[in-house]
């Protein structure tokens, strides 16, 4: 009831007279964007990783290398797609 009562006095006298109408919500309360808080956020988590004694997991698993694994490249299909589509052009 009192969230009614608010919005009908608003919409009869009008926003207060001290707020800046011309700033964005979030500056007017003090308030960060949901982009710079994720990206604290993720500073924060980056520097509290790179700062852990190396014999925690966390720290192995970033260095960690796998063997024997397929290098990244393009799909090996690519080439017969592209001899199927355009006779000549791939050179199988």
């Amino acid at each position: 009831m009192d969230i009614v009562l608010r919005r009908v006095l608003r919409s009869i006298i009008g926003p207060a007279g001290d707020v800046d109408w011309t700033l964005p919500w979030h500056a007017r309360h003090g308030l960060k964007t949901w982009y710079a808080v994720c990206l604290g956020q993720y500073w924060r988590f980056a520097s509290y990783v790179s700062t852990l004694p190396t014999e925690r997991w966390v720290v192995r698993a970033l260095y960690w290398l796998p063997q024997h694994a397929r290098r990244v490249d393009r799909p090996a299909y690519t080439n017969k797609l592209q001899a199927q589509t355009n006779p000549g052009a791939a050179g199988i």
